[in-house]
């Protein structure tokens, strides 16, 4: 499992270094600002055996039973030998009823197959689904992280990760903190 993650040499991002990675790890940010470049530079790790699901499987489970859906993600996990799943645009086309309940699946998934979580989002649905799932499972660590490329790290040439913890994020939630 990675516990950090520094990105030096990628063509489409200035120098990234995330200090703190959990089980399950959402990104948020402004458009463009490169979270689905980190999702792919992950990808492309030597040291990691991906997944990668769409919107069309987060509906695709949905629909379905918690016993469904473990037997699924248990053959991709079998397969492909996985020990990383990445998602881009969790939650997008979910009503926002179910959201949560894709992350409390997640949640179960990444605790039962030993799977590390990324994803992206631009939903504060997801964000606040991603919160209430971690709450209610003890097994599994979480965190947001929002990328950043204001001009303070601009003109530095760089980009910044503020890590948002499991026992931060209840906060965020409550107070409608905007980390998108």
């Amino acid at each position: 499992m990675l516990t950090d993650l520094t990105l030096t040499d990628h063509e489409h991002l200035p120098p990234l270094r995330i200090e703190r990675l959990a089980r399950l790890n959402l990104l948020v940010g402004k458009n463009g600002v490169g979270k689905t470049t980190v999702l792919e530079a992950i990808g492309d790790r030597p040291d990691t055996r991906c997944i990668e699901v769409g919107p069309e499987f987060h509906s695709l489970c949905a629909g379905r039973t918690q016993a469904a859906r473990c037997d699924e993600m248990t053959g991709l996990v079998i397969d492909r030998k996985a020990d990383t799943l990445l998602m881009d645009n969790i939650g997008q086309g979910l009503h926002h009823t179910k959201v949560a309940d894709l992350w409390r699946y997640w949640c179960h998934a990444a605790g039962e197959f030993g799977l590390q979580v990324f994803a992206t989002t631009h939903s504060w649905n997801c964000i606040k689904g991603f919160a209430t799932a971690l709450q209610e499972n003890d097994k599994v660590d979480g965190m947001v992280i929002r990328l950043e490329d204001g001009p303070y790290w601009a003109a530095r040439g760089e980009m910044a990760a503020v890590c948002i913890d499991e026992d931060d994020l209840p906060i965020v939630v409550r107070d409608n903190i905007e980390i998108r």
